[in-house]
């Protein structure tokens, strides 16, 4: 028998040994880059989302990590305009850790600088990175500087700062959640960026309205629950954002979307070979740029605005779909994996977005350079630089032979982990297995296809101008082109104008796109009612912007308490009712304006249009104020007669490089509502 006392001493040993371990939370670290910019020294934007974060109760398991710069004046009397700025949140304090110089929060060595700091001085389980202000999506710069002129990192730049401070790792990546609380960051090559940094990407795909994240609730839920993982974070952010705009009424073109970054080689090799088919097709007939194009500017697409911006976003699920009965073999692939990494996403009543979009240049091109140096050299890249001329044959040929070895590799990689034959995805040859189809045609070098595959010289649509139209006794205006002169427009529109000979003017009403449109036959048909656009019985302005099928986005300029603006106006087809968002101002310097202004009972409205010299000799258009006046509780925008006058109409037709020509221009009378319209050559 042992003695009492080894006896006690044994029962207490094991007594420790087996005592119930308890599982500490987790820990979790936010690196908030905060880039001011114009949003905060106008409209105090950042200074409102820190306020919302230090309302959070944060406990002792979650850092906020701040670094604040770029803009030119906070609207607090905490941070500096003249110095760089890091500070750490934690529970409900605000605390100074660092002041640095003045240095652009666009470029990349600062950017690498606060993500060092981060990873040295603020380990944590979980750690996610938020980048705070202006995007311009793939093709344009993100945290745009107030102090150093707007500049703002590029997606080269962006990689460049996360490849100097972790090494990507896709099955272990440094970061739970790569967040962009800016605009139009929810697209493909933003994904590719940060793909083996981050496990999800939270980011818009449009324009985000100036109240942005809801940062008191999604830390909140954060700080109740630790154990959670980046998918379920990802969804609160999305939803409270959601609920935040709701509040702020800002909610009808809201997107958001979580980005299972796992998935994404999945959605980019299906993207690619999508692309290869569309490549096959143009081969076969170089009048699929066409309809490409046609299928770009109807798909959901995001802040492209003729003459003012163009992001050159779109909806990659709203353009695959369409295009799913001209490319059958690989749009329902790209559709599933789009589902399938798409984990959440939050829309408003006006947007229907797939959670990804993808770079088309609506622009004819400007911005593609941006795109070869920054961003995901695909497939349809190359077929949009053939498309716009910017790419050569030779340089077309490699690019695409390059991704067509990857997809072999990829695919055999694949392979090796398939059990079973049913597991793989079809070919167009329906054996099933991508190896030995498209990439077998690209890989082979002197192919048919390749060997008839050539960029677009220059397209020339001058011999458009001026082409006739014709008038029935209905009031009906018809372009007929036929089938031949359509083969590279990408869309037809149309003008309408007030003359006035007198006076030796033209003043433009706006343009709209409510043709019928025969693509096949190449005749495009408007009728007349002598009706537009008004608030209050103040005719406005049209620039049509968004063309779906049940609904019409336009711009309409105006002058709002003296200061020049756009009103961002939806008109329902179900409805037929106006619905004014609110008003924004034009973009300025490749930056598109975040803040949305709700308009109010007493606001001052001034009308603005276009006018021209009829007898100029050359271009003297220039905006013009017509009418001022006050809203109030019942104003509201509707269709009225336009009464009395003489107007002018014609189509405008646009090609694939973003060229485009006016038809011969149509007189109409009104007088006493008695309409006759007639050729102005008659």
């Amino acid at each position: 028998m042992f003695p009492v006392c080894r006896m006690s001493a044994l029962w207490l040993l094991l007594c420790v040994v087996c005592a119930p371990v308890l599982a500490q939370a987790d820990t979790w670290a936010v690196y908030w880059y905060v880039c001011g910019s114009d949003m905060e020294r106008k409209y105090g934007n950042a200074t409102g989302d820190i306020a919302e974060a230090l309302k959070a109760e944060l406990g002792e398991d979650v850092t906020i990590v701040l670094q604040t710069g770029g803009t030119k004046k906070w609207q607090n009397d905490v941070f500096s305009n003249t110095h760089l700025e890091r500070y750490v949140i934690e529970k409900d304090d605000l605390h100074p850790v660092q002041t640095l110089p003045q240095a652009s929060m666009g470029d990349k060595d600062v950017l690498a600088s606060f993500l060092h700091y981060c990873r040295d001085k603020h380990k944590a389980d979980h750690a996610v990175l938020i980048i705070w202000d202006h995007g311009g999506g793939s093709a344009l710069e993100l945290a745009n500087d107030d102090n150093f002129h707007g500049d703002g990192l590029t997606l080269e730049e962006l990689r460049q700062a996360l490849e100097a401070t972790w090494t990507p790792d896709a099955g272990r990546p440094p970061l739970e959640i790569i967040g962009f609380d800016a605009c139009l960051m929810a697209t493909l090559d933003v994904a590719k960026v940060a793909h083996g940094f981050a496990r999800y990407m939270v980011a818009s795909e449009d324009v985000e309205p100036g109240n942005g994240w809801e940062y008191t609730g999604l830390l909140n839920a954060l700080a109740r629950n630790t154990d959670m993982d980046g998918a379920t974070l990802g969804k609160i952010i999305c939803d409270t954002y959601l609920a935040g705009c709701k509040d702020a009424q800002t909610d009808a073109q809201a997107t958001l979307s979580v980005i299972d970054l796992a998935k994404l080689p999945q959605v980019l090799q299906a993207w690619n070979w999508l692309g290869l088919e569309a490549i096959n097709a143009v081969a076969d007939d170089s009048g699929f740029f066409a309809v490409m194009g046609r299928q770009a500017e109807h798909s959901e697409n995001y802040a492209n605005i003729k003459g003012q911006f163009f992001s050159n976003m779109v909806d990659m699920g709203a353009y695959v779909g369409g295009l799913a009965s001209a490319l059958p073999e690989y749009a329902g692939q790209v559709l599933d994996a789009l589902q399938t990494a798409v984990i959440h996403k939050v829309n408003g009543r006006y947007r229907k977005a797939s959670g990804l979009s993808f770079y088309y240049p609506l622009d004819g091109g400007k911005t593609y350079d941006n795109m070869l140096r920054g961003g995901t050299v695909t497939a349809f890249l190359v077929l949009q630089g053939l498309q716009v001329n910017k790419v050569d044959a030779d340089t077309a040929i490699a690019r695409l032979e390059a991704i067509a070895a990857e997809l072999d590799a990829a695919e055999g990689e694949s392979e090796q982990s398939v059990s079973s034959p049913q597991q793989r995805p079809p070919s167009p040859d329906g054996q099933g297995a991508l190896v030995g189809g498209l990439a077998a045609i690209f890989q082979r070098g002197a192919s048919a296809v390749l060997s008839t595959l050539k960029p677009l010289e220059p397209l020339d649509i001058s011999a458009l101008e001026d082409a006739p139209i014709t008038i029935s006794d209905t009031g009906d205006a018809t372009l007929r082109l036929g089938p031949e002169q359509c083969t590279y427009l990408s869309s037809v529109n149309f003008y309408l104008a007030y003359f006035d000979v007198d006076e030796d003017v033209i003043v433009i009403l706006g343009k709209d796109a409510d043709v019928q449109a025969d693509w096949e036959k190449g005749e495009f048909r408007d009728h007349f009612r002598n009706t537009w656009a008004a608030i209050d019985d103040h005719l406005v302005s049209l620039e049509v912007t968004q063309i779906e099928d049940d609904f019409y986005r336009y711009a309409v300029p105006v002058k709002l308490k003296g200061e020049r603006v756009n009103l961002d106006v939806i008109y329902d087809f179900a409805s037929k009712e106006y619905t004014i968002l609110g008003a924004r101002k034009p973009a300025e310097n490749g930056v598109i304006d975040k803040f949305l202004y709700k308009l109010r009972p007493d606001d001052e409205i001034t009308t603005v249009f276009t006018a021209m010299t009829i007898s100029a000799d050359e271009d003297d258009s220039r905006e013009v104020d017509i009418d001022t006046f006050t809203l109030t509780s019942k104003s509201k925008m509707e269709d009225i007669d336009m009464g009395d006058g003489t107007f002018v109409y014609m189509f405008e037709m646009n090609d694939v490089q973003g060229n485009s020509a006016l038809s011969q221009v149509a007189s109409i009378e009104v007088k006493n509502g008695e309409i006759r319209i007639s050729k102005v050559d008659e």
